[in-house]
Order: structure tokens, then sequence, then C-alpha cells
């Protein structure tokens, strides 16, 4: 083989090889049972504000129109609800409590009169190293909304969304019919549970209103 061609050679592994550690840095191990990319999103964010319980928000996404009050509850309770079956979960989600960063969601959950119906809820982790790699947050595996599961009574909402390795109750109220304010707790299949976090999301931007 002459120089010309080892040369050749070398410098398409290396081209190749720098891409392949470029991409391998936006990705996360293996969590909640889905190994998946960080994915490129504009959040569209804007300052926060005030939360249930006197909590603030660091951002506001008007993409992600559920926010989870950044504080450190949240950031345990995160660390809880992905580190399931002993993921490691302090490796693969950076702070949500640094300015900047927030847990967002949303969702779109049929009801009517006292019945749910069905739906889905998305959380996506605006961490801090979404900030510091270009970008690229953490959407969690999609949650199912169990139907049989949920309740409504009155003013008064349970919706049980659950995905293969465990299930998210978001527990609150309508405040004015306005917003839905409550508290999130999930319930993973290894038998761990806790409080994930206090939230707010208008109400016909989650609920999808007759």
């Amino acid at each position: 083989m002459t120089n010309f061609k080892r040369i050749t050679i070398l410098l398409f592994m290396l081209i190749f090889g720098t891409v392949a550690c470029s991409k391998k840095s936006r990705k996360r191990a293996p969590i909640r049972g889905a190994s998946q990319n960080r994915v490129s999103t504009n959040p569209n964010l804007g300052p926060g504000f005030g939360l249930p319980g006197g909590g603030t928000s660091n951002v506001f996404s008007s993409e992600w129109p559920g926010q989870f009050i950044s504080d450190n509850t949240l950031q345990t309770g995160l660390y809880g609800y992905v580190g399931v079956n002993g993921a490691d979960a302090n490796s693969l989600i950076g702070s949500v409590t640094a300015p900047g960063t927030g847990v967002f969601f949303k969702g779109r959950v049929a009801v009517s009169g006292s019945q749910v119906f069905g739906g889905f809820i998305e959380i996506m982790v605006w961490d801090s190293i979404a900030l510091s790699n270009g970008g690229y947050g953490l959407v969690l595996p999609t949650l199912t909304v169990n139907s049989s599961a949920s309740t409504i009574s009155g003013n008064q909402y349970q919706v049980v969304a659950q995905d293969d390795f465990g299930q998210v109750v978001f527990q609150g109220s309508l405040n004015n019919g306005q917003m839905f304010v409550g508290t999130a707790h999930y319930q993973n299949s290894d038998g761990s549970q806790g409080t994930l976090g206090s939230f707010q999301i208008p109400a016909c931007s989650f609920f999808i209103c007759q």
C-alpha cells in the first residue's frame, strides 16, 4: 500500500470518527427503558413567572406551556423518576434549578363532564446540559393517559399517565377555570415513588375543552 493510500485511509477514519464522537456527545444513556438522543429544540424561552406555593419558574416556554417549580424538590424528584431500575440519573441529567433551566410539559387530555377519555403527556428537561451543548434538551418518553384510573370530581382532576416503567399522577384543580394547578407524583415499576414537583398549565392547553 502506498503512503498516499495510507494517509487517505487515516484521514477518512479521523473525519468519520470525529463525527461519530460529536453525535455521541448528544446522546444519553438508557433512561426509562429507551435510549434516545437529546433533541434540538427551540422552546421559545421567556421570563419566568410565579407558581403555586409561592415558587417561581426560571424560564417560560410557549411551545411547552406546562411548567414545574424550579427547586430542589423538582431536582430530586426528577432524579427519582428517571432513575428507574437503577439508572444513574445524576450522570444523565444536569441542574434544573440554575438560571435559564426548567422542566416543561405539554399534553392533550380529552375530558367531558366527569370523565377522562384518554390522551398523552410529554415532559421536556431543559437542564444545564442543554444550555451548554447548543440547545439539545431532553424529551422523556411519551406518557399515555390511563382513562380508567383518571378521575374528575367538581374542579378536582387526577390525570394518571403511564409508560412501560411506571406512571405519573397529575393531581390538581382548575384555578378560576383558567389554570390547571397541582402536584405531580411518580410511581415506578421497580417500587420507587415520590413527588416530581408542583406545576401549572393553562387548562385549555392541556385539556381538550369542549
